[in-house]
């Protein structure tokens, strides 16, 4: 893995520093993990911002509420989506496999 130096506080080391030992993990996944959630909560602010936007516009959004509802009628699949899907897992997958039961 490629490193580089980064300038930080006293202040904030001392954290880094108190937050890594306390989780038991290195100082770098820890500053890792916080930048995700920033830039994660940087993403959602910006669309929400943009929906704010397009709701100040009358017509735009009038235009939005019914594109979705163009893309709701796509649901009509067949698919019971009031059933929760299967945890089984198919041989060498890692994660939870989601099966939805198609209505009579």
């Amino acid at each position: 893995m490629r490193q580089t130096t980064v300038r930080i506080t006293e202040t904030a080391h001392a954290l880094l520093k108190k937050f890594a030992r306390e989780e038991a993990r290195p100082m770098h996944a820890v500053l890792e993990e916080a930048l995700e959630e920033h830039r994660r909560r940087r993403f959602l602010e910006e669309v929400n911002s943009g929906y704010a936007t397009l709701r100040r516009d009358r017509g735009e959004w009038a235009s939005e509420v019914a594109e979705r509802r163009d893309w709701d009628s796509t649901l009509s699949d067949g698919i019971d989506r009031t059933t929760s899907p299967s945890t089984t897992r198919r041989s060498g997958q890692r994660g939870p496999v989601k099966k939805w039961r198609k209505r009579p």
